[in-house]
């Protein structure tokens, strides 16, 4: 997908999941007058089930609080994201 950001200034976005390994790749890329510029990511996606399970298995944090996406609302099985917040102990 592009996007135009304005005159001469545009950002592409591609994303793609391989299930298999459970990989969520994202390519980035920013087209300048200066030239392109890529930045690209790989995310290791987890069950929120065993990362709450390292997580007291480390005995490091205290509470466990679980957010949906960029909110406070609290995440579930449905959450396109789960932010952890941890209290170190």
């Amino acid at each position: 997908e592009q996007e135009e950001m304005g005159p001469d200034l545009y950002l592409e976005r591609e994303a793609f999941y391989q299930p298999a390994q459970k990989v969520q790749h994202n390519r980035i890329r920013l087209i300048t007058p200066q030239g392109v510029f890529e930045e690209n990511h790989r995310q290791q996606i987890f069950e929120i089930d065993a990362l709450k399970a390292l997580i007291r298995r480390l005995g490091l944090f205290g509470a466990v609080n679980l957010f949906d996406d960029f909110t406070l609302k609290p995440a579930d099985r449905t959450s396109g994201r789960v932010h952890f917040v941890l209290r170190k102990i």
